[in-house]
Order: C-alpha cells, then structure tokens, then sequence
C-alpha cells in the first residue's frame, strides 16, 4: 500500500531536485529539459517517429517530477500531431502535487503544462489513475506501484520506451528480470527506446528481448547512453507470451477498429462514452427514449464507498472516485461549493472512518480526518443536467424507443420507432431496459431498486453547511440555471418492487425516512415550508453492486464452450469468451453512476479503439457481463 505520508523530501543540487529515498537526482544539473530532449524524444526519433499516427503509446519506467511527460506532452501539440497520445508512466514513490509545482518552478516554457498536471494530479492510492488533457488528444495513465507489479496490470501495445528511473546502481529494485519481462510483453515489432543509463546489464537484458541495442553519446557528462529498435524477426520467431491471471472467460476480445458507433441511452453511462468515442474520432449516433431515467436526478454526490480491505470491488470504487473528481465534462457542473464530509455519530462506524483514513493517508489535498470521520476536498455534489449536456454537446442524438438490436450483414441494425439505423458497433447503456434488448442474455442479473429524495430550498435554515454523507446525505447548493437555487436530501433504497420495473411514485413515507435519517444524524431537518418537492427513480443494480461494462458473449456459444466449469471452476484450456462483434454494455450503477461511468466509459472506448486500458486488467472479471452465467454454470444453478 503506497501512502502519502511515505514522503520523499527534497534535497537541491542547482537547479535539479534530489530524492532522499535514492540519493540521486530527478533530472540532469545542467538543463532538465534539454536533457528530456536529448536523452528521450530524440532517442525515439520524435516527432518523426508519431506524426503520422492515429495513436501512439510511450511507457515511461519512473515518473519522478514528470518532466518527461510535460516536455513530451508539449511536443506532441507544438508538432502539429493528428492522432493522440497516450504516455504510460509508473512511479512507486510518487509526489505530492506542491513537490511537482516545485520542481517544475525552473522551467517556464513548461508552465501551462504543469500547472495542468497539477491541478488533476492523483493521491498516492496503487492503481491505474488515468488523466485526461485536450480533449482527450492527450491522455496519461499514471501507474503507482513497483515497475513490474503495475505494469502487469497494463494491456497496451507500446510504441516507445523511455528507460528512467533512479540509475540501477542506486535502485537496483527496478531494473530486474520481471520488468524486462513486461517490457518483452508490452512491445511490438516495431517499438523503440531510449534510456540514460548505458550499464551492461541492461543493454544485455534489452538484447534478450529482441531490441537491436546500441550505444551512443549520452548528455552532459554522461559519457554514452543507449537506444534501439524491437526486431521484427525476433517477435514473429518467439512472439511475446500475453497470457494473464485472468480466467478465460474474462478475455480480451479482438477489437472491431471502426469509427461509427451507436450508443442506446443518453444517460450518465451513455453520454460517458458518446463523448470517449466522439473525442477519438468516432461518428457517433446517440438514441434514447422520452421515458424517465435514473440520470434525471436533480443533484447527484460523489460519495464513495471507501472500504478497509483491498479486495477488487474496492480498488475499482477508488480508482473511480478519483477518476471522476478530475473528469474535465463535470467542471462547469459542480455545486459552487467542493468537498464532502463523510461523518457519522456511531462509535464503531467513526472508528471504521479513522481506519479508511489512516489506510490511504492521502494528503490534504484529498483526505483529511475528523474526528467524526474525514473530508474529501476533491469531491462534491453535481448538477446533472449541466453535466449531460456538456457531454452530449455536438454529438447527434435521437429520441426515440428502440425495440431491437440486430446483427445483420456485418452491422448492426438498430430498430429505433421505424427507423433502422446501422453502426458496426453497438453500447447498450439503458440501465433496466439493457437486457431486454440483448440477445439471449443468460444470466445478466439486473435487479430495479427504487429510491428517493427531497429537494430544498437552498436558503433553507438549520441545515449544515456544504455537502455531507451519513448512510444518507445532502448536497450543497446546486446552482440550476433554469430555476432557483436547491439542495437535495437522500436517498431512501428501498426493497425490490412487486411491480419489477415500473417506475415509482414518491411517497410521504420515504420522505419522512429521508428527514429523519437527515436530523439523526445532523440535528438538521428543513421546515416543511422548505420542501420544494420529492423525486423518485429506478435504479439499475446487480447482485455483487458491480456495474456490468465490457464486450457481450455470445451467450448461447459461451455456456455450451464453458460448461465443463462446473466440474472443474479452475479448468483451463476451454479458449477465450466467444463475443458478439462489436457489441457492449454498461449498466448497473445503481446509485454511483455519475462516480463510476466516467471511468467505465474509457475502459470501453479504450476496447473498441484498442488502445491501453484506463483499468487494472485484474478488474476485468469483476466487471464483466458473463460474470454471473459463469457462477451459474460452476454451480450448477439454471441460467
């Protein structure tokens, strides 16, 4: 577990920062940037080596103060490039944010650049923390962890590599067998790198791999460093083993690359990824019905769901939570008032707060305890509407039902009232109503589960300031354009209805449980004149409360070429999960959707486009969409 508080001080030689773990600088004493230029870009032969690419991939080993990817990210633009980038970077001891403004204090021609990064830089939490710049044109997966333990956890098909990091004298733990090893992985036939060190070792253990090493004259007083390119006689005669932990059902399909795509529901999780999609080029058509949505909810909070243990479900309600306090579509959306405080008055769940806080010991900048439980700066509460409206700026969008979803000649063809419209691929992202339009969806469990909340003036007195979750929550002012200013009381989650999907009324009753949850644990409670109205809803949920994101099996192939786990969950050798070309889901947020979409809606852009997944790959069967037909196979139950 990386935490905050292991802090790396910073020492100065001139200009260039010294680390106190490694004794060794970050960048060169002479010029850092120069040096950036010399050792790296021109190492891989940028800008050459990417114009005329729709993506190109850099993984970095150590993103110390970041120079490299600034320096990079800089190029990238000035060059003119058409396509976009995406820079990999694993760092085990990451800054703080006020360490990188430092250090980036001697360069002004990166200024804009690091003022950016800082301003989205991630807590120290291990994991994948992917970063978003210009659109999308620019994207960087900060990877927090040890090299090769994190960079396990990447799928990509890596371009160029700058070899950095502390020199292997002085951290040994980086430069080793396991890393090269992922190195091997990650590269194709055609990959380059460039790396500062020129020691034996490593140009011995880049040769192993089949990179054509060699040396040249290093920058400064460093006497030689080197670079080279992958072979490609060495990839077709000893091509690079890929296999994951996974199981293999959770495979990774062959990706479809094509630029049309429709996208059913213009919730939350549909207009996520319209906007992934259009961002990278695609010709996106966004279709939803008139019918009521769990994404019309007057305000929404990021509340996460921190838990003690580092079980999957965790990691990916972090990784989510962070993701979505940096997303750039929600910037105009939030209430003028940032930060929740997650409090409660209950010894032992106080007790469990101090524990989450004392587990991630993120910074001020992210977490600070109270003795009632902590607050999250970051965080806030959202005008949904704004939000959904940023994301679907631009993008074509039609209202209509859609009653089918066929695959006929190579393309799919959706029945939206009586027109027909084709894409080659298809995201179904309608919460309740997405099975129904899946073929033969077995054991796709989604479960209704209604709820509701109040909306308050937001002048209303006796009401603590700011956003606040408690089991229940309130929001701070929401500043709605179209009508007066309000805050919001929630939510009630009550059991699964009689009547499956309809959607509900609100009620006195859930009201009265919304106020009294408020003033138990607030001493709050609006007056009755305050109310401004109630609002219930339907939300989409699953039986672990994992959302299902990722590519749709053929079902029927898929249970008749897995049905042998059930004598055997372990069995191996049955070939990787049969899909419907081109064909998604994401559904069953529940009630995280404006916390957990952005992030799911890159990790299906990034499938389709098949570029370096924004997920740890770990996380894949956790959210799979065959998940629970594959726990019914293995335990024998129908599907």
């Amino acid at each position: 577990m990386i935490k905050q508080t292991d802090k790396i001080e910073l020492s100065w030689r001139g200009n260039a920062p010294v680390s106190s773990k490694f004794d060794d600088v970050y960048y060169s004493e002479e010029n850092g940037l120069e040096e950036t230029e010399f050792v790296f870009l021109k190492g891989i032969g940028a800008p050459d080596c990417w114009q005329n690419k729709d993506s190109f991939v850099i993984a970095e080993t150590g993103f110390g103060t970041g120079l490299n990817f600034l320096v990079t990210y800089r190029d990238w633009i000035s060059s003119g490039a058409k396509g976009q980038l995406t820079f990999i970077s694993v760092e085990k001891y990451p800054l703080t944010a006020g360490l990188l403004r430092e250090a980036h204090k001697s360069f002004p021609e990166i200024r804009e650049y690091s003022k950016e990064l800082c301003s989205l830089w991630p807590p120290a939490s291990e994991g994948i923390h992917e970063r978003i710049f210009r659109n999308g044109k620019v994207r960087l997966l900060l990877v927090f962890g040890d090299a090769s333990t994190a960079f396990s956890e990447v799928h990509a098909s890596v371009d160029a590599w700058f070899l950095d990091g502390f020199a292997p004298a002085k951290n040994p733990e980086m430069w080793t067998d396991d890393l090269f090893n992922q190195i091997d992985r990650l590269s194709h036939s055609r990959t380059s790198f460039a790396t500062f060190t020129a020691a034996g070792f490593v140009k011995r253990a880049l040769a192993a791999k089949g990179f054509n090493v060699k040396k040249t004259p290093g920058y400064g007083r460093k006497r030689e460093r080197l670079v080279g390119l992958r072979s490609e006689e060495y990839v077709t005669s000893s091509p690079c083993k890929r296999e994951t932990r996974n199981p293999e059902w959770a495979s990774i399909p062959t990706p479809n690359i094509t630029t049309s795509t429709i996208v059913i529901g213009a919730g939350i999780a549909g207009s996520c990824i319209a906007r992934e999609l259009n961002s990278i080029g695609h010709n996106v058509t966004l279709v939803s019905s008139n019918e009521p949505a769990g994404s019309d909810v007057p305000a929404a909070i990021l509340s996460p769901g921190f838990q003690r243990s580092d079980q999957p479900a965790a990691r990916f309600a972090t990784a989510c939570f962070i993701h979505a306090c940096g997303f750039p579509y929600y910037n105009n959306a939030w209430a003028g008032e940032r930060g929740v405080r997650l409090s409660t008055t209950e010894e032992a769940e106080k007790a469990r707060l101090q524990q989450i806080a004392d587990k991630f010991s993120w910074g001020s900048e992210w977490l600070i305890p109270e003795d009632d439980g902590y607050f999250l700066p970051k965080s806030g509460s959202l005008h949904p509407a704004t939000a959904l409206l940023k994301l679907q700026k631009g993008i074509k969008h039609i209202k209509s039902e859609v009653s089918q979803v066929k695959y006929v000649n190579n393309q799919w063809h959706v029945t939206a009232d009586n027109e027909v419209l084709t894409a080659d691929n298809v995201v179904v992202a309608c919460a309740m109503e997405s099975d129904l339009l899946l073929p033969d969806s077995l054991g796709l469990d989604l479960r209704p589960k209604p709820g509701q909340i109040e909306v308050i003036n937001a002048a209303a007195k006796n009401m603590p300031q700011g956003n606040h979750a408690y089991g229940g929550y309130v929001t701070a002012a929401i500043e709605n354009p179209s009508s007066n200013h309000f805050r919001t009381i929630g939510s009630t989650f009550e059991v699964q209805p009689e009547n499956g999907r309809e959607w509900p009324l609100a009620t006195q009753e859930n009201r009265m449980a919304n106020l009294s949850t408020l003033e138990e644990n607030t001493g709050s409670a609006p007056l009755p004149q305050e109310i401004i109205a109630s609002w219930a809803g339907l939300r989409a949920t699953t039986p672990d409360y994992m959302p299902y994101v990722g590519p749709v099996p053929d079902w029927i192939k898929a249970a008749e070429q897995f049905k042998k786990l059930a004598k055997d969950r372990k069995l191996r050798g049955l070939g990787p999960m049969p899909y419907q070309k081109g064909l998604y889901l994401m559904t069953g947020f529940g009630a995280k959707g404006f916390q957990q979409a952005p992030l799911c809606a890159s990790y299906i852009a990034a499938l389709i486009d098949n570029r370096p997944l924004p997920i740890a790959t770990s996380l894949i069967p956790y959210l799979h969409p065959a998940r629970h037909m594959i726990k019914s196979i293995v335990r024998g139950t129908s599907l």
